[in-house]
């Protein structure tokens, strides 16, 4: 039994001590990451100005804005139950058609109402964003213009992006595994194939106003669509 204590105390040290260190370096990734945010935030306002940046940060909190007020106008009672009608009178409407095509016309006039219906909420939400929306393209035009005319200037800074992201990434994995091979071999732990990362690769992100948020490690699809400078080695760290 004091074996079997023993046991589970070296172990509980063992992953106290790998969680230390992998906190360590994921607070080193992180401040390495704010660093070239920094870098990226300071090298473009010396040919876009304060002005750009503002302009883009604009852009991005009327995304958002309009995101939120077009889930929240979409989970009202008013708007489920017009979705719900709908779907329910467009398989009503398909199953009369199945049955029988000289069938009563009711349900064609319930599926065209709920259409209808659907539509016109559709509408009352778009218009109440009109203000927002308006601006948003505005600036968005604006900032696309922007980009096209410093092209060589954001190639450039993509390049040193990558490069310091890179020795970082790289810094920062051959701190780790130095330092976990000592402690395996203090613990007597053998080493094993699997990849074992200092950090989450889908939660360290590099957040920057002039290329978007970007992950360190893995590029993202999901809910980031502005793209302004994309990589041309096909690595995926800011593409």
């Amino acid at each position: 039994m004091m074996q079997k204590d023993m046991i589970t105390e070296t172990s509980e040290s063992y992953n106290r001590l790998k969680s230390d260190i992998k906190e360590k370096y994921t607070k080193m990734i992180c401040a390495d990451l704010e660093s070239v945010r920094q870098y990226v935030i300071s090298k473009s306002s010396e040919f876009l100005g304060e002005d750009f940046l503002q302009k883009l940060s604009e852009v991005e909190g009327l995304k958002k804005q309009c995101d939120n007020e077009r889930k929240a106008f979409r989970a009202t009672p008013e708007y489920v139950a017009a979705q719900k009608e709908l779907s329910e009178a467009s398989k009503a409407a398909k199953k009369i058609a199945k049955t029988d095509e000289n069938a009563d016309k009711e349900e064609i006039k319930r599926l065209n109402k709920a259409i209808s219906s659907i539509t016109t909420l559709n509408v009352t939400i778009k218009n109440r964003l009109k203000d927002k929306t308006d601006r948003y393209d505005k600036l968005s035009a604006e900032i696309d213009y922007v980009i096209r005319t410093h092209e060589n200037s954001f190639k450039e800074i993509n390049a040193e992006v990558l490069r310091m992201v890179k020795q970082a990434i790289s810094d920062c994995l051959g701190g780790y595994a130095e330092e976990l091979k000592e402690l395996n071999e203090t613990f007597g732990v053998e080493e094993t194939t699997d990849e074992d990362l200092p950090f989450d690769e889908k939660v360290i992100r590099l957040d920057i106003p002039v290329f978007g948020s970007r992950e360190a490690t893995k590029e993202n699809d999901e809910g980031r669509t502005r793209t302004f400078i994309p990589s041309d080695d096909g690595n995926g760290i800011l593409n």
